[in-house]
């Protein structure tokens, strides 16, 4: 009776009270068998006194599990038939306690084959076309990779079929040669300056959920069925024409699975290390087809492709015709597990419908901006180089400002080849530094040493995260494994000869996160940050993430450039595709990206002036997002200049 339900309720509590730190006493003391019996009972009753105990049980027998002997038969079968129950009446906390649960057994291997027999794939798939459930990227998260463990281990050979040969083989040879086909990043900036777009919304939450259960529906077809290349039933469609064939192209095998629908291998950075970075060409394409493609090898159990961002489209003739550049594109955007053997791997998928026929197009991750771009923006101004490369490429240094100043600031970029976002930022740096005159204040009062890309082969290869000898510089700044972090090393020990080390800014991007914020050694640098909240509404200040340093830290560019004597040192992460949820969470824009560098270059001025006077906030005519914040600095009593 109800009685008995709400004394069931209130152990349950106080046991999940108690936990994690008395979890081992409460399973010796037979709470984890006592849950399982009661939840047993409680499956006959009806659905409301069913809901509210469910999710103590659950709870209770996930906290004894990992101090049981051997897990009880019955806990696949409850938590089974209570989610087949409640999966449409049931609530979130409910779902999600039981998803926990099922989380759980499926580590183990030999469960498998009876969550396949309990319909559990279906159950799942139900989830996720609930409205109410799938809203949560973490509930989504969590089913998906729940039933992808489930078929892969419960199906024999499930997913390991031999696919059909490869339109596009792996890549070979040296990528010293790789020309420049990209559009160029000035090209780029001046069409989206012109075309005045607002910013691309990211798909809503709804259109998540749908879209990943229609290409879990597909994946577990494919998995539990042969093999079947579809592209010979019907009318034969020419096959879509692949390359990555030029600089910061990244695409490895491609596989078409049927008349408009590919899976593309992307690559690895050498020794099979980090994946995420694509950037390919797609030519032969027909107007009104939606393509499909699937990317896989993917290696993160997260992105922000689960959320609603979307790739990067370039259409060479939508740009002659209409002035398009990059855009945001793919319905049915999806991310998720494919894969459970020796190595977990994640795919996207999407759909494409091209704008023009017989087109020549660029799909990647973010907006691409290669070494050609970099030496494009640098050919008028003077630079120094701070190292030679393996493949025979300068690291181009700028020295700005005044040279004289006992005040030494450096913002390097690019670190990373596969975080294009952060270039953009940095573009906006020099721009601001080297043309603006509003930058002379900054100009006059300190010594900028700027370092564009740290790692031009890297972006020329189309790596994702290391150099083309396989080190990641952003672990190697206190060492000589890189010739690149060899140099600025030595660069900066130059400028701590020249005067005080006020600021070291690293500029990298984020592919899990929305927004630009800050990575901290702690509290040290809690008023640049505040300062450069005080500039751009972009920051997402209570985002910043404070770790404090641990011993495997000290090659990090932001620690070993503390090490070295700067008083402020910060990363600064871009997100890849997405503003922060507190302005909007729409599709970052370039000009966003650029927007703060020019607020770094401010907020490292404003450290100039005594911690406890008001800086002035320098806005420009028609930057709304900038006039928001001038407004809010005037409420606080701050002396706003607004440029004639």
């Amino acid at each position: 009776g109800s009685q008995v339900a709400e004394l069931a309720q209130e152990c349950c509590a106080l046991m999940l009270q108690l936990a994690p730190q008395n979890a081992r006493a409460a399973a010796a003391a037979g709470a984890g068998e006592c849950a399982l019996t009661s939840w047993q009972r409680c499956v006959a009753t009806d659905v409301a006194l069913r809901t509210s105990l469910v999710q103590g049980f659950a709870e209770v027998s996930l906290l004894c599990m990992p101090y049981l002997q051997e897990r009880p038969q019955v806990l696949s079968r409850l938590a089974c038939e209570s989610l087949r129950s409640l999966v449409t009446c049931g609530s979130a906390p409910v779902i999600l306690a039981l998803l926990k649960v099922l989380t759980k057994i499926s580590q183990d291997i030999k469960s498998a084959p009876s969550l396949f027999n309990l319909g559990l794939p279906e159950l799942l798939l139900a989830v996720l076309g609930q409205d109410n459930l799938s809203s949560d990227t973490v509930m989504r998260r969590m089913a998906a990779e729940v039933l992808v463990k489930t078929i892969s281990f419960a199906v024999v050979g499930a997913g390991r079929q031999a696919p059909p040969p490869a339109l596009c083989p792996a890549p070979m040879g040296s990528f010293r040669f790789k020309e420049s086909r990209l559009p160029r990043a000035t090209d780029s900036w001046q069409a989206e300056l012109q075309s005045r777009r607002p910013p691309q919304p990211t798909l809503d939450p709804a259109s998540c959920a749908s879209a990943l259960k229609r290409r879990l529906e597909t994946w577990k077809f494919r998995a539990v069925a042969p093999f079947r290349v579809n592209s010979c039933e019907g009318p034969e469609e020419a096959a879509l024409d692949f390359d990555a064939d030029f600089e910061s192209g990244s695409l490895g095998p491609v596989t078409r699975l049927g008349p408009a629908e590919y899976e593309v291998q992307l690559l690895s950075d050498a020794n099979g290390g980090y994946v995420q970075w694509f950037c390919f060409r797609v030519r032969r394409m027909k107007v009104g087809m939606p393509y499909t493609f699937h990317l896989t090898n993917l290696i993160k159990p997260g992105s922000l492709f689960e959320e609603g961002c979307q790739p990067v489209l370039f259409s060479k003739r939508r740009m002659e015709e209409c002035g398009i550049a990059w855009s945001r594109e793919g319905a049915d955007v999806a991310y998720y597990p494919c894969s459970f053997g020796s190595r977990k791997l994640y795919r996207v998928s999407f759909d494409i419908c091209f704008p023009f026929e017989e087109d020549e197009c660029f799909l990647a991750y973010s907006e691409p901006y290669t070494f050609t771009d970099l030496l494009y923006d640098l050919a008028p101004w003077p630079w120094e180089s701070l190292a030679v490369t393996m493949m025979g490429n300068q690291v181009p240094a700028l020295r700005l400002g005044n040279q004289l100043s006992t005040q030494r600031v450096c913002i390097v970029a690019r670190a990373h080849p596969g975080e294009t976002c952060a270039s953009w930022v940095m573009r906006g740096v020099m721009d601001f530094l080297l043309s603006d005159p509003e930058a002379q204040a900054c100009l006059e009062q300190l010594a900028w040493l700027i370092v564009p890309m740290l790692n031009p082969d890297g972006v020329a290869a189309g790596r994702t995260r290391t150099n083309l000898e396989s080190v990641d510089l952003n672990r190697h700044h206190h060492d000589d494994a890189a010739a690149e972090t060899k140099g600025l090393r030595a660069a900066l020990q130059a400028e701590s000869q020249r005067g005080e080390l006020l600021a070291f800014i690293d500029i990298h991007s984020h592919s899990k996160r929305r927004g630009i914020f800050a990575i901290a050694n702690g509290n040290d640098a809690d008023r640049l940050v505040s300062l450069l909240a005080n500039r751009t509404p972009l920051l997402d200040l209570q985002g910043t993430n404070r770790t404090e340093t641990r011993p495997q830290d000290v090659g990090v560019g932001r620690v070993a450039a503390a090490a070295q004597g700067y008083k402020y040192s910060l990363t600064i992460e871009s997100s890849l595709c997405a503003r922060h949820l507190a302005i909007g969470g729409e599709h970052l824009l370039l000009q966003d990206l650029a927007s703060v560098g020019r607020a770094i270059c401010f907020a490292v001025t404003d450290l100039l002036y005594p911690e406890n006077e008001p800086v002035e906030v320098i806005c420009a005519k028609g930057d709304d997002d900038l006039d928001e914040d001038a407004d809010a600095a005037e409420d606080e009593g701050f002396r706003v200049f607004t440029p004639e």
